[in-house]
């Protein structure tokens, strides 16, 4: 899902780590390869491995709530003009062609930057899930929304063809599930960096050293899991 992460080790004498990236983002993920080659090398190289996951996880972050607030900035004045403020002005219930009045077009020139701005991502990801023959959260995200956003699109064009046809649209509700789920990505990832921070936090307190008594009252200094 999102925000899990992963190291990759692999024998040199079969592939590669340009394949395995190459792989990962064929299935819809993302990587990068730590500086120094296949492994860290040196205590910067490991200072960097150590720091990676938190950059990406930062980025993610900032990603996720800034997809939120733009689709947030058009999909609160569309509910608004959906439901409370329907009636706020004659002006609204004006006629632009045919049936089709300044609200309804109001709505559909709100909605459609969310469908396919702020939703591309998920178009993405329910592609490549598809692609393997799986129905993530994505898919169903994409049915949703799409289902609402075209409907009411073919419901618009009736009526722009045929003056008679009286548009029934939902542009709103294909923006408010795109927003809601971007709102809860972005708590989500939120909630996994302080998570993952804190976890990390915890481990930097095991010491590095230890002494060892033997029964000899032989006392041996060591470094834990093999360091010296």
């Amino acid at each position: 899902g999102f925000g899990a992460g992963a190291g990759v080790k692999f024998d040199g004498a079969v592939t590669d780590a340009e394949h395995i990236l190459e792989q990962l983002r064929a299935s819809g993920f993302d990587g990068r390869i730590l500086a120094g080659g296949t492994r860290a090398r040196t205590q910067e190289d490991l200072a960097q491995a150590r720091e990676a996951p938190k950059e990406m996880r930062q980025r993610e972050s900032a990603m996720w709530r800034g997809l939120f607030l733009r689709a947030l900035s058009l999909t609160l004045p569309a509910f608004l003009l959906a439901k409370p403020l329907a009636n706020v002005s004659p002006l609204l219930h004006e006629k632009v062609f045919g049936p089709v009045t300044v609200h309804i077009l109001l709505l559909f020139l709100l909605a459609t930057p969310v469908q396919f701005g702020a939703g591309r991502c998920f178009y993405r990801a329910a592609w490549r899930s598809l692609q393997h023959r799986a129905a993530t959260m994505d898919v169903l995200v994409v049915v949703g929304s799409s289902a609402a956003y075209i409907s009411s699109l073919v419901s618009l064009l009736a009526a722009a063809l045929d003056p008679s046809h009286t548009p029934f649209v939902h542009f709103e509700t294909s923006a408010m599930i795109i927003t809601f789920v971007l709102g809860g990505r972005t708590l989500e990832a939120v909630a996994k960096g302080e998570a993952a921070d804190a976890v990390s936090a915890l481990m930097k307190l095991r010491p590095s050293r230890a002494i060892r008594i033997t029964s000899k009252s032989h006392e041996q200094d060591g470094g834990i899991d093999g360091r010296e």
